[in-house]
C-alpha cells in the first residue's frame, strides 16, 4: 500500500467520504492497523461500493471504540455477558470470532447464529441436554 502522506493528498477531496475520512478519521483512528482500513476506505469509495464502504466504515468506528476500550454496542454487550458465564474448550477462540463477525458486519444474522452456537456449545459442556436438537439425537 501507499505510504498515508502520498494517497491522503491527491486529487479532489470535497466528497464527503473523502472528508469523513480526511477531517475526522484520519485524526480520531489509533488501533492497529487503521492506516489500512482508511486507505480501503478511499479506494471504495472510488470504486463506488457504497456497501461495502459502509461495512468498512462501520469497522473502522467500531475497532476503534474497542481499542479504546468501548464496548457499549449491543452486540458487544450480549458477547460479553455471554462470555463471562463460559467454560467449554474453546469458547474464547468462539467468542473472538464472533467479535470479528461484529466488525465485519453491521447488520448480521451471522453474529446471533453463532451466539446460538455457543450457548448450545456451553450447555453441551455443562450436561444439558434440552434443546430439542440434542433429544432429537438422544
Amino acid at each position: 500500500m501507499v505510504a498515508t502522506s502520498e494517497w491522503i493528498k491527491s486529487g479532489d477531496r470535497s466528497h464527503p467520504n473523502l472528508k469523513l475520512i480526511d477531517e475526522v478519521l484520519r485524526h480520531q483512528s489509533t488501533y492497529p492497523g487503521y492506516e489500512s482500513d482508511l486507505q480501503k476506505l478511499e479506494s471504495l469509495h472510488f470504486a463506488g461500493n457504497k456497501f461495502n464502504f459502509e461495512q468498512t466504515l462501520h469497522r473502522v468506528r467500531e475497532s476503534q471504540r474497542i481499542y479504546k476500550g468501548n464496548r457499549s454496542h449491543d452486540r458487544l454487550v450480549k458477547l460479553d455477558a455471554l462470555r463471562d458465564t463460559l467454560t467449554y474448550h474453546g469458547w474464547k477462540e468462539d467468542c473472538n470470532k464472533a467479535e470479528d463477525e461484529h466488525l465485519r458486519h453491521e447488520a448480521s444474522v451471522e453474529f446471533e447464529r453463532m451466539i446460538l452456537g455457543i450457548k448450545r456449545k456451553q450447555a453441551l459442556h455443562v450436561g444439558d441436554r434440552t434443546h430439542e436438537d440434542v433429544q432429537f439425537l438422544d
